[in-house]
């Protein structure tokens, strides 16, 4: 089962009209961010909102993250793993985790129910089962179509799991089509939100004032990207000879999990031609 799309491109496959993007249209990442007033301010928007940024490529990328972003709706949802059962071992060999007792009236609001079922997705079957140290051994049956096996264990599972009062966060994701999708799994107590739209969002203005102030030159060099993680590389215009064959070269490289592991960093990348 695939539902997310991965977008992958290169900068031979971006449109040479691609020249870069208006800052206004840059915005558009932040619109609906709760701290939009507090980010227009505190990165000086207000002068530099009719600028153009000379980045080629951004806004392709800027488009597809928005369009990948919008095709999902996110919701957290904090709970204690007693309310929380295995479903079912699906036979693409991800698992249904069932979600019971939700209180929260925001989210209620928007799923009218306080019981959601949702299907894993990424990493999230292995987090899950490796709770209880039983992932390769449901995969095994799986394999070995022995359902019968694999039924008696998640009864037995979720009958030891009732009192277990550790609470965790789940990021779901809900489809057009009223589908939710357990995105990750995360501690309640350590988690934070790094957000896809605003990491590039501050990638961009703070490489368009490099250009406009300093003379930098960058380009997208190439870009992957679901609703959930982003990888950008920011390749400099500009190299500097070693020898006569021998040029490096620079590029910032964006990498955002949003909420795992790798969520954010920004790192520096020289690039070696030879030839």
């Amino acid at each position: 089962m695939t539902i997310v799309k991965r977008k992958n491109f290169r900068a031979s496959q971006i449109e040479m009209l691609d020249d870069g993007i208006t800052v206004r249209d840059a915005i558009k990442l932040i619109k609906s961010s709760d701290y939009y007033d507090e980010i227009m301010q505190t990165f000086g928007m207000e002068d530099i909102k009719d600028d153009f940024i000379e980045i080629k490529g951004a806004k392709n990328l800027v488009f597809s993250l928005i369009e990948a972003d919008e095709e999902f709706e996110k919701i957290d949802i904090d709970s204690l793993l007693s309310n929380i059962s295995l479903h079912k071992y699906t036979k693409d060999k991800q698992i249904e985790l069932e979600l019971r007792g939700i209180e929260d009236k925001s989210i209620l609001t928007k799923t009218k129910s306080d019981l959601i079922r949702a299907v894993s997705l990424y990493s999230v079957r292995s987090e899950y089962l490796n709770m209880f140290g039983i992932d390769k051994y449901l995969e095994f049956c799986q394999s070995n179509n022995y359902q019968d096996i694999i039924d008696i264990n998640i009864k037995l599972l979720n009958e030891k799991t009732t009192e277990n009062n550790q609470k965790k966060k789940f990021r779901l994701l809900r489809d057009e089509k009223n589908n939710f999708y357990v995105r990750a799994i995360t501690s309640v107590n350590v988690y934070k939100d790094y957000n896809l739209r605003f990491s590039l969002f501050i990638a961009l203005i703070q490489l368009h004032r490099l250009t406009k102030h300093k003379g930098y030159s960058f380009y997208i060099d190439r870009y992957s990207l679901t609703e959930s993680d982003l990888q950008v590389s920011f390749k400099s215009n500009l190299t500097s000879n070693i020898s006569e064959e021998t040029k490096i070269g620079f590029a910032l490289e964006l990498v955002n999990d949003e909420i795992k592991r790798d969520a954010v960093k920004f790192n520096g990348v020289f690039t070696v031609n030879i030839g």
